[in-house]
């Protein structure tokens, strides 16, 4: 198969699909668990938040620290999302 952009092929993209298409409603199976994953994404959203702070002070260029700034503040978004549901 030829690969695509990426370098997964058209196989593996297809078997992807259908993975997530069987397995993805299991991981919001009950209000249980759907509130615990929800809290994960919460967290991995504050975590790339604060790695993005730590990026925009650590880069050398302004444009580029004010890109690292405007995506933390999408990722404060997502984490508030996540947080209340």
């Amino acid at each position: 198969m030829r690969r695509l952009a990426g370098g997964k092929g058209v196989q593996t993209m297809m078997l992807h699909r259908l993975l997530v298409r069987l397995f993805a409603p299991l991981a919001f199976f009950g209000d249980r668990r759907a509130a615990g994953t929800f809290a994960a994404f919460a967290r991995a959203e504050e975590g790339s938040r604060r790695d993005l702070l730590l990026a925009a002070a650590a880069t050398p260029s302004a444009e580029r620290a004010a890109r690292y700034l405007l995506q933390s503040q999408d990722e404060a978004r997502h984490a508030r999302i996540f947080a209340a549901r």
